[in-house]
């Protein structure tokens, strides 16, 4: 219903500002729909994420479709515009990896360390359980 709507406006004003405020209400009804689906009440850094990365799509493809006649313009926005949405793509995607390398690394010193913690355990119990013995001897 978002997009219906952003694209609707993008046709009708058929102008980079058109484009503008489709960017702005597909980026708002994508974080609208998220935390409804997710039915939590806070966003998440993913639910942001991704509502950027659509939204700034969005706006890419709708500068190709409705750019208008303003080529000088238009021209300068896209030659930038594809930096910003490599940005976006790398970000996103290198994010969310990164995301996984340390939770995978956290994951791992967490059970080496949880083993060592039971281990610790185990020894002071045993020399609790010594020191207990020679006492009562």
């Amino acid at each position: 219903s978002g997009f219906v709507i952003g694209v609707s406006i993008a046709y009708w004003l058929h102008s980079l500002t058109g484009v503008g405020i489709m960017g702005i209400f597909i980026l708002l009804f994508v974080l609208i729909g998220a935390n409804i689906l997710s039915e939590k009440r806070e966003l998440t850094t993913g639910e942001v994420r991704r509502a950027i990365a659509i939204s700034c799509t969005s706006v890419f493809f709708g500068l190709l479709a409705f750019g208008g006649t303003d080529s000088g313009i238009l021209n300068a926005t896209l030659e930038n515009f594809w930096w910003i949405i490599v940005a976006i793509i790398g970000f996103y995607f290198g994010g969310r990896s990164a995301e996984r390398i340390v939770e995978n690394i956290t994951g791992k010193w967490a059970k080496k360390l949880e083993g060592r913690v039971e281990k610790l355990e185990r020894d002071v119990y045993t020399k609790g359980q010594q020191e207990s013995n020679k006492q009562q001897s």
